[in-house]
């Protein structure tokens, strides 16, 4: 006996159909009763086509014309995002703005074999700040984050640890030379001597 509602064959023939309405009206259950079929057999069916189901909160934002970033966390227009065809409405997860953040961030994971579950055990290990100035990432004056690095020896590429955007900065100036940081360490406790010397005497 044959099951009612349309087979996959015929599901699959109406793909097109099925994804354009989806952009019309980004509900699920909706065009489940439009097709005759059950929404968990749709959303199968989605997933297999390489496209993640819509949420109520995509419906929501759909009809003000918006798109929720997965990186910045906002509801932006449509157009502040680049095309992705995966996508149920054709537009990325990712925002304009954070897109070249999130594949520089990829960029450095894979040229040190890490995945974002390594890099968070590396940087719970450091109590999750910098491990030079102890200090998180934090807004700046600009209100931009001020982003954690991972840190490399420059002759070996040897992974070192988690540092703030300033203090890896700070390094690269001295060359990652320890004498060069003692130096500047015995530079800094001269003058800040001499200064209070100076300052008592008179």
């Amino acid at each position: 006996m044959r099951a009612t509602g349309p087979t996959s064959a015929e599901l699959s023939d109406r793909r097109e159909e099925i994804l354009a309405a989806l952009q019309q009206r980004p509900d699920v259950h909706y065009l489940a009763g439009t097709l005759g079929v059950t929404a968990p057999r749709l959303r199968r069916f989605l997933r297999a086509w390489g496209i993640r189901p819509p949420t109520r909160g995509d419906a929501r934002r759909r009809r003000d014309g918006l798109q929720h970033c997965c990186i910045c966390k906002l509801d932006l227009p449509l157009t502040a995002f680049y095309t992705d065809r995966r996508r149920w409405n054709g537009a990325a997860t990712r925002c304009r703005g954070c897109w070249p953040k999130y594949q520089n961030t990829q960029r450095v994971f894979q040229s040190y074999g890490l995945t974002l579950a390594d890099f968070q055990v590396l940087l719970a290990a450091q109590g999750g700040v910098c491990a030079i100035c102890k200090r998180a990432a934090t807004p700046g004056t600009d209100g931009k984050l001020r982003r954690l690095h991972l840190d490399h020896c420059h002759k070996t590429g040897a992974l070192r640890g988690i540092l703030c955007s300033q203090c890896n900065t700070a390094l690269g100036l001295f060359r990652d030379s320890p004498d060069l940081l003692q130096t500047a360490t015995t530079y800094l406790l001269k003058a800040m001597e001499d200064n209070c010397v100076t300052q008592t005497s008179r």
